[in-house]
């Protein structure tokens, strides 16, 4: 039995409307399509769920160009994420939390603080660079430049 094959038995017997059906079953269809092999499929699958959930691949950074200001919308400074809805920060985007982990955490107080990464880590680490590597050339653009290196991530 195919993959196609199996999708479409399991969502009829789950009940499912024909039309939901097919739409899933093509995507499943499209998937099957790339003859991913048992070795990449788990990270293709990994990679579907986060984006189908918009969430990102990467670390959030601190770029301005990924965090929008909604401040006209609360009526006080906060930020959300272009690339992570659930982000939200009170600095600009140095740091933030996630709505959905502040209503686990029943509160903002309660509520972890990430820290975002430094936007070209981030970058030297998806050109290939080992992120032991990209933290050394931070460290050395950082004292180029005369500028400590911040230990949360900003040079």
């Amino acid at each position: 039995m195919s993959l196609v094959e199996h999708a479409r038995r399991e969502l009829t017997l789950f009940g499912e409307d024909p039309e939901t059906i097919d739409a899933i079953v093509s995507v499943v269809q499209a998937f099957a399509d790339t003859g991913s092999s048992g070795g990449s499929a788990p990270y293709i699958i990994a990679y579907l769920e986060k984006l189908l959930r918009f969430e990102p691949l990467t670390p959030l950074t601190s770029d301005p160009a990924e965090w929008i200001d909604r401040s006209d919308i609360s009526g006080y400074p906060i930020w959300q994420s272009s690339r992570d809805g659930r982000a939200m920060s009170e600095d600009g985007g140095k740091t933030y939390w996630l709505v959905n982990e502040c209503e686990a955490a029943g509160s903002k107080e309660t509520t972890p603080l990430h820290t975002a990464a430094d936007p070209v880590g981030v970058a030297l680490c998806a050109a290939g660079m080992s992120a032991a590597e990209a933290g050394r050339r931070i460290q050395a653009n950082a004292a180029a430049i005369g500028r400590p290196a911040d230990p949360g991530g900003e040079a």
